[in-house]
């Protein structure tokens, strides 16, 4: 009996004692505001667990102030946790696409990660046409590259014009890294094609638009023809050259505008010898995956995103990209699939075995991008992920491409490091 009161005693000091924490939880945090500034003491002390667990708690008290969010992201950005900093201002933006400051802050999360590719083409992801137009007020202004790109028969010196922040470029095509490409002195071209791609970083975390300009330096200046006399006549009146001029591959190299008339019915012979008109008329092909590699420089330079690559792979038969060596992308925009040799007949049927059949892999980061309802949908959890992240020694915002099969194959393929 004594036993019995004495745990009868026990339980209604644990009732009392979870009332009394109840109701200075209820009177001390029921509300936003006193959880926001709880999390704002825990952030400002380092205790980054505890302060995104507070600011997450305010925030679903108070779901219409996304100003939370934003100190959320930011917090996560502090920890080093850039994957659930990203993962958390897209969910924000879902919930108020409207607010300019969400777009604002995500910017200078991209550019603190070194992701000027995403930062400069964010306002592509803007639906609303007035917050976007807000957005691209705020950025710098595209730096200027001169001279003009084109075909010049001799050495030539490009150099970037900018009015404010820091201006990064390559010569090779690739998008500038702010880590190793900031523009500090006019570089001189002599005998070489080059490929010039530059944008300027504000001081606020903004991203110019990318420029980028061709150049064929050192090739031979040939007087030319024009058979067609009404071709010759449009060249003649767009670039007002008089009559008589005697024109060559250099000439026809400095053509930017074209106005043509209804007279002109053949235009191959410019496409034959301006390699700028025939670049503007066919395009060239691009190679998106070498050797079982994508090519990540050329699918941005072509805008190809890695749901068409897979699509495409998809449609010709190839369930992973480990299954190709090239794919190429023609001028007429069809994508090439060559498949390894091993890939190739014999098949497996004329050797008389049977080999497992392959399972459609999910994409869970695209682009450095975690894609949850993927990652849910086949049954995996953050927790899961984490274990690749950490085996693979990479966060989400370094890969590329990581993939998981029905089997449980994984494919993880990491950003290259643009030089």
């Amino acid at each position: 009996m004594k036993i019995f009161k004495r745990i009868l005693i026990l339980l209604l000091v644990l009732v009392l004692l979870a009332g009394i924490a109840g109701g200075v939880w209820y009177f001390f945090f029921r509300d936003g505001a006193t959880l926001l500034r709880l999390a704002r003491h825990l952030d400002g002390v380092g205790r980054y667990d505890w302060a995104t667990r507070c600011y997450r708690w305010a925030w679903d008290r108070e779901p219409d102030n996304s100003a939370i969010p934003i100190e959320l992201a930011e917090s996560y950005a502090a920890s080093g946790n850039y994957t659930k900093c990203e993962a958390t201002l897209w969910e924000a933006i879902e919930q108020a696409p409207g607010d300019l400051n969400l777009y604002l802050t995500l910017s200078q999360v991209y550019v603190a990660q070194d992701k000027l590719l995403d930062a400069s083409r964010l306002d592509e992801q803007i639906a609303d046409p007035q917050v976007r137009s807000a957005f691209n007020a705020q950025r710098p202004a595209a730096p200027v590259i001169q001279p003009e790109g084109g075909e010049y028969d001799e050495d030539c010196t490009v150099s970037l014009s900018y009015s404010s922040g820091t201006a990064y470029w390559t010569l090779t095509g690739d998008y500038p890294s702010a880590a190793d490409d900031a523009y500090t002195a006019p570089v001189r071209l002599a005998g070489q094609e080059a490929t010039v791609v530059a944008l300027v970083v504000g001081e606020t975390g903004l991203v110019s638009p990318a420029v980028t300009a061709d150049y064929v330096v050192g090739f031979v200046d040939e007087a030319v023809t024009i058979a067609d006399p009404a071709l010759d006549a449009a060249l003649r009146e767009s670039m007002g050259w008089v009559e008589g001029l005697q024109l060559t591959t250099g000439l026809l190299a400095q053509v930017q505008d074209l106005t043509l008339t209804a007279e002109v019915t053949d235009l191959s012979q410019l496409s034959l010898l301006s390699l700028r008109f025939r670049e503007v008329m066919c395009g060239t092909p691009a190679i998106l995956i070498r050797n079982g590699e994508v090519q990540q420089d050329a699918m941005r330079e072509n805008r190809y995103t890695l749901d068409e690559l897979l699509e495409q792979l998809r449609g010709q038969g190839c369930t992973s990209i480990e299954e190709v060596q090239y794919a190429v992308l023609e001028n007429s925009g069809q994508l090439s699939v060559l498949p390894w040799v091993r890939q190739k007949p014999p098949t497996a049927a004329d050797l008389g075995i049977s080999p497992e059949d392959g399972t459609l892999p999910t994409v869970l980061i695209n682009d450095g991008r975690v894609l949850w309802k993927n990652l849910r949908r086949c049954g995996r959890d953050e927790n899961w992920l984490h274990g690749i992240l950490k085996q693979e020694q990479r966060t989400a915002g370094e890969i590329f491409l990581l993939t998981v099969d029905e089997a449980g194959k994984t494919l993880c393929i990491p950003k290259e490091v643009q030089s």
